[in-house]
């Protein structure tokens, strides 16, 4: 009886020891996962924009891009960060890249929209595309200056509609 009794507090002092690392492993990864630290900006900054990436609606939580660094920031966030930029000191003006664009014509038009607020605190916008897409070139249309590489193209295609009758 004494050896079961010795097995078992040992089985319970194992147990209780690997809940408690268990416990603090999860809480310290649950707290890195939940601070989010300001960026520093430093005077004369300029705000990327990236139209090839893909700005969500909403923000799809995936574990995995929260692990390994973060996620793509929602269309929201994006329209947000124009607005601060546009009062703050140390951001000089916004660089949009023109290479395609992966969003819709709803959110072409928030961020175009969010460009041209922007542009009313007298900041430049620079536009750069190597191939320049319509859907692209309607958002970089509202920059100060849009630049395409020499041997770059415009790829445009018109609107259509084909109706099955």
């Amino acid at each position: 009886m004494r050896s079961f009794f010795k097995i078992f507090f040992a089985s319970f002092l194992a147990l209780a020891i690997f809940s408690l690392v268990a416990f603090f492993l999860l809480a310290g990864l649950a707290g890195s996962l939940a601070k989010k630290d300001q960026p520093e900006i430093e005077a004369n900054s300029v705000l990327s924009l990236d139209l090839s990436k893909l700005y969500p609606e909403r923000d799809n939580p995936d574990f995995m891009a929260a692990i390994q660094g973060g996620s793509q920031p929602t269309l929201f966030e994006v329209v947000r960060l124009i607005q601060h930029a546009k009062t703050d000191d140390n951001i000089a003006g916004i660089y949009i890249t023109m290479d395609g664009n992966a969003n819709g014509y709803a959110a072409s038009n928030e961020l175009r929209n969010a460009i041209q607020d922007f542009k009313t605190s007298k900041k430049f916008v620079f536009a750069y595309g190597n191939s320049v897409s319509e859907d692209a070139y309607f958002v970089g249309s509202v920059a100060d200056k849009v630049y395409v590489h020499p041997l770059g193209n415009f790829a445009w295609q018109g609107f259509s509609v084909t109706l099955p009758f």
